[in-house]
């Protein structure tokens, strides 16, 4: 038997990071990247960083 092989991407999948803009009731942003994304059941958790 071979070595396991990793998951393939998808193909819509970049290599440039996913950005995504955090708005307060002030109207204050900080702009973060996606690190990481988690599908657990219905619900998808995202690690952001500044």
């Amino acid at each position: 038997m071979g070595k396991p092989r990793k998951p393939e991407r998808p193909a819509e999948a970049n290599d440039l990071p996913e950005t995504i803009t955090l708005r307060d009731d002030q109207g204050l942003t900080l702009p973060c990247y996606v690190e990481r994304t988690l599908e657990v059941e219905d619900r998808t958790y995202l690690l952001l960083s500044p």
